[in-house]
């Protein structure tokens, strides 16, 4: 009878909604821990590689720049002047080894969500009939736009590190250490948890904090450099948060065609009223 048909066809766009509802509910989860991923990276020193640590104690030299801090004097502008030899700023150096440590913990989380929420998808009755050609590692279009994020985030360290040095003690400050160096500083003192790193690397990395947090006080004291470190994490983290979510926008593409919860229920009310006149 027709009322029965209705329901039939009721019962399976529920059924779809239902399916779709749960690959949602997997995909998002999984995407979720990747960024908590990311971001336990972020905040152990897993960014803080041998690549970045010795260009970072390149540029400052530990125990001459610690004095200087102690001194209030600053001669990180000398350093600077390398590009007179043809060589790249030390500071762009180590801003380079940070783009390339957080662009490798990105991409790798990036790819292990996209692979394990494809293959969760293919073991359930509605995720084997879509194609996920494709979706099994993070799209082109993130691995495109991955480092000039984190060019655009450190910029906008170093649009902090401008606008804070507001008063002309710190201007001078400023000046004298470059506004670049400062903001490498920030950025190396925001990755100088050591929990991700192992040997040798976790002493360079304890060496490497102390001078960070002593070069950021010395400039614009201890309450501003906490409120410097978490407008960075925070930027960071927020660029990274819509960069997966994204990327996570492909699967979810894959269920527009579910139906919705409305329409079933539309469809069961006209089976309800289709039987009460006895079609």
């Amino acid at each position: 009878s027709i009322p029965r048909r209705i329901d039939s066809i009721a019962g399976r766009i529920i059924a779809q909604i239902d399916g779709a509802e749960l690959l949602k509910r997997i995909s998002e989860r999984r995407y979720a821990e990747a960024l908590a991923q990311i971001e336990l990276a972020l905040g152990t020193g897993t960014v803080l590689r041998r690549e970045v640590l010795d260009r970072w104690q390149e540029f400052i030299g530990t125990g001459e720049m610690m004095r200087s801090v102690q001194a209030g004097i600053g001669r990180l502008r000398d350093r600077m002047k390398s590009v007179l030899t043809g060589e790249p700023p030390p500071d762009r150096e180590v801003q380079g080894a940070l783009e390339s440590g957080i662009e490798s913990i990105v991409l790798a989380a990036a790819d292990d969500a996209a692979l394990d929420v494809a293959e969760r998808w293919r073991g359930t009755d509605v995720g084997a009939n879509l194609d996920l050609h494709g979706l099994d590692r993070a799209s082109t279009t993130l691995k495109k736009a991955v480092n000039p994020e984190v060019r655009e985030w450190q910029s906008f360290v170093l649009d902090l590190v401008r606008a804070e040095a507001g008063d002309r003690r710190a201007i001078a400050r400023t000046v004298s250490l470059g506004v670049n160096g400062i903001g490498v500083a920030l950025m190396v003192a925001i990755f100088s948890q050591t929990g991700g790193l192992t040997g040798g690397e976790v002493a360079v990395a304890g060496g490497t904090a102390t001078v960070s947090q002593a070069i950021l006080e010395a400039v614009f004291g201890e309450q501003a450099v906490r409120g410097l470190a978490g407008k960075a994490r925070s930027d960071l983290l927020g660029r990274i948060t819509r960069l997966l979510d994204a990327d996570l926008d492909r699967f979810h593409m894959l269920l527009g065609g579910a139906g919705t919860a409305e329409q079933a229920e539309a469809l069961r009310v006209l089976g309800r009223q289709a039987a009460e006149i006895d079609i």
